[in-house]
């Protein structure tokens, strides 16, 4: 049997906290030593040498999974202003490309008629020229005019962020590199928040970007190597979401969009004590594990508050595990895991939310995946955004085998 490359051995002494050891690779983190780039040309000859007999297998697993795979397809549109943004796939192309269309009244597009549709990227034109195409994120500006977008072209997920004008195409801003997940606007359209990653790329700062500024202000630093940090917009488009988190612990403060300067911490750190928070009007809803490892849904004030003065609107059962909330105009929706399966649970919010509005003892309710309408045994409901400017229901658009139920 012929043996691969063996990689040669330097000795390097490495010490951390106080106890030295010998590392014989390494020399290979120096990407920019010709012996690292030799050794990996070496192993893919190798690679190739050795696979060269599985062509015509590797080619029939691919045509499988095609034949397997909607390759042509529409998400479900998301609302942000004046605009529906929708993700469309293409035959026989590799990456997505970004559309949108006008919004008229408060109706979704159908996506079984035809409607006028306009570009917004295409990963596909993006990637000309390039070795690897990789969008980490998007998300367009309140006013429709920008997109900003974060974009890797190297496959080390450090990214770029582009500022670009969404009819022209033309980038506007591309100042800011190495940047990691998570995007977000500030309500004027002047300026984007977005992470930086250490050393080891943890999500360790958000940050606010002005376009066309090179000073850019720290909005939060998470200083703790256990925890890394991620943002996004609120649904409403009215707060930046940072949630900063370690294995066993988390906490959650909102920036206003309208004022970064305007801040809610909603819970102070605490052992053991993991929860996401959803802005809800005025009020805020808390999925946490202070009373259950398997996680509930509380709702508080907008303010700094503790576990004690949280209002439980969702207790699940034994066997049941909630993930997340999502709070729109009327309804407020809980993604949770019951028996093995995914399941949605519609609380309505005609009145304050309290234990007793919550639908939980329904069952699994049926999603359509052209119109994000959610029935069960009641009236269907039709999930409205908190406002037109930040509706997200994508996240409903998850067909069940029978293509009836999610």
């Amino acid at each position: 049997m012929t043996i691969g490359p063996i990689a040669k051995k330097i000795p390097t002494e490495r010490t951390f906290h106080g106890d030295t050891y010998v590392d014989n690779y390494e020399w290979l983190r120096d990407k920019s030593d010709p012996d690292v780039r030799a050794l990996l040309d070496a192993e893919n000859a190798y690679f190739r040498e050795q696979t060269a007999g599985l062509g015509d297998l590797r080619d029939n697993l691919v045509a499988e999974f095609k034949a397997r795979t909607k390759e042509a397809d529409r998400a479900l549109p998301y609302r942000v202003g004046d605009w529906w943004y929708y993700r469309r796939t293409f035959q026989d192309r590799q990456y997505p490309a970004m559309f949108r269309t006008p919004a008229r009244g408060a109706a979704r597009p159908d996506l079984n008629t035809s409607f006028p549709e306009f570009p917004v990227w295409d990963g596909n034109e993006l990637a000309l020229g390039e070795e690897f195409f990789l969008c980490g994120g998007f998300m367009p500006s309140p006013d429709g005019k920008l997109g900003a977008m974060s974009v890797d072209f190297t496959g080390d997920e450090h990214f770029t962020l582009r500022i670009f004008d969404i009819e022209t195409g033309q980038i506007v801003d591309d100042s800011v590199r190495n940047i990691g997940y998570g995007l977000a606007w500030t309500a004027d359209s002047s300026a984007v928040a977005y992470s930086r990653v250490d050393d080891s790329w943890r999500q360790w700062q958000v940050n606010l970007h002005r376009i066309g500024d090179f000073n850019d202000t720290i909005l939060f630093q998470e200083n703790d190597e256990r925890f890394s940090v991620d943002h996004e917009q609120s649904r409403n488009g009215k707060w930046i979401i940072i949630r900063s988190a370690s294995v066993t612990s988390s906490d959650v403060r909102f920036i206003s969009t309208e004022n970064i300067e305007q801040r809610v911490k909603i819970l102070d750190r605490r052992e053991g004590l993991e929860y996401t928070a959803e802005p809800a009007g005025d009020q805020v809803l808390i999925v946490h594990n202070a009373n259950r490892p398997d996680f509930e849904v509380a709702s508080a004030p907008l303010r700094t508050s503790t576990p004690e003065e949280w209002d439980p609107i969702f207790v699940p059962e034994e066997g049941e595990r909630v993930d997340y909330v999502e709070a729109y105009a009327g309804h407020a929706v809980i993604s949770m895991r019951s028996e093995g399966q995914t399941q949605l649970r519609v609380m309505r919010r005609e009145r304050p939310l309290s234990a007793a509005s919550a639908i939980g003892s329904t069952p699994p309710l049926a999603v359509t995946s052209d119109s994000g309408t959610v029935s069960g045994n009641d009236d269907a409901a039709t999930l409205a955004p908190a406002q037109p400017a930040a509706d997200m229901p994508a996240a409903l658009g998850a067909p069940a085998p029978d293509a009836a139920n999610a």
